[in-house]
Order: structure tokens, then C-alpha cells, then sequence
């Protein structure tokens, strides 16, 4: 019986020895299972950063009462999501108030008031585009009555890039929070 069992074994062996590689070392394994477990926590760490810093999902209380303030001070993630802006323009002309919400700023070159994100492109029946942008501050933008625009919906723009053309005015509306706001108030808005 014991040598039925020991040939059963030897012929098993010789069966699927070339089908798997021969086992690696056990010391391997262990170093390759903890790294795997390093890299699982490293990247929910900062998975939930990431989520405190933006505010993207409501996460439980028990998740978010986790103070992992001590690493963020290690990592300079908040870096990681800004906009390299390494263009040095003159001063970009200020917009000012014609009346209600028209506006002009010295150009015929509408510019964004700050950075943002464009949200809706409507080019209307009477050739005028409107432009909608959600800026990094909550305000959101309506520029209208503008002759030509070369924007596209989610497109990022940047603090003073060029949004369109105009004629002689602007029609712009800065929104918070479901209210009307002034530009002023829209430029200092946080």
C-alpha cells in the first residue's frame, strides 16, 4: 500500500511539475504579500485625503472622524490637484459695470474672472453665444451676447483666458448659492 501512495505520488508530480512553476521561496512570499498590503492601505489613506481635502463623497461619521492629519503634513497632495499657471501676462483688462448686468472691460475679448470649469455652450438663433462656467470658488458665470466663443462643454479655463468675443457690451450673471450676486461679490466669494 505505501508504495502505491509514494508511485501515486511521483506520477502526480511528473504530471503537473511543468504546468506550474516550482514554489518560490517562503521568505518571497511573505515580502510580496506585505508589500501588497502596504500599497492596499497607502492607497485608501490616500483615497480618504483626497476625499477630505475636495469634499467628493459624504463618508460616515466613523470614517470621517479618522484624523490622519499627521500624514497629509507629509505629503504635499494639496499640489498635486492645482493648475500650473507659469504664464506671466500683463494685467488683464478689468471688467466694469455699464448697467444691470452689462458689463465691458476695454477689449472686445470677453476673460474669464476666475478659474473654473465651463458647464453649458449655447449658441442662440441670433449668432450670440452664452457661455456657462462653474468657477473654483462656487460662483457660477453666465456670459452672454458674445459674437464667438471656441469653448467646449467641460472644458477647464483659467483665471483671465480668453471665453470669447464681444461687440460693445457683455451680459454677464454671477450666481451663488441660487442667488444673484454682484461682480464684486462673486470675486471674493470663497
Amino acid at each position: 500500500m505505501r508504495n502505491i501512495r509514494s508511485v501515486r505520488r511521483r506520477i502526480r508530480s511528473r504530471q503537473y511539475d511543468h504546468l506550474y512553476p516550482k514554489e518560490h521561496n517562503r521568505l518571497f512570499t511573505v515580502i510580496y504579500r506585505t508589500v501588497i498590503v502596504v500599497m492596499c492601505v497607502t492607497v485608501l489613506g490616500l483615497g480618504l485625503l483626497i476625499n477630505n481635502k475636495l469634499g467628493l463623497v459624504e463618508l460616515p461619521k466613523q470614517l470621517s472622524s479618522i484624523h490622519l492629519g499627521m500624514i497629509s503634513e507629509w505629503l504635499p497632495f494639496e499640489d498635486w490637484f492645482k493648475l500650473k499657471d507659469d504664464k506671466t501676462v500683463a494685467a488683464a483688462p478689468a471688467y466694469h459695470l455699464l448697467k444691470d448686468d452689462l458689463y465691458a472691460n476695454g477689449s472686445n475679448q470677453a476673460t474669464s474672472i476666475l478659474n473654473g470649469v465651463v458647464m453649458h455652450v449655447q449658441h442662440t438663433t441670433t449668432d450670440k453665444y452664452s457661455v456657462t462656467i462653474r468657477h473654483d470658488n462656487g460662483v457660477i458665470a453666465t456670459y452672454s451676447n458674445l459674437d464667438s466663443s471656441d469653448l467646449k462643454q467641460d472644458e477647464r479655463v483659467l483665471k483671465d483666458a480668453v471665453i470669447g468675443s464681444y461687440q460693445n457690451s457683455l451680459s454677464i450673471v454671477f450666481m451663488k448659492d441660487e442667488k444673484k450676486i454682484d461682480l464684486s461679490t462673486a470675486l471674493k466669494a470663497s
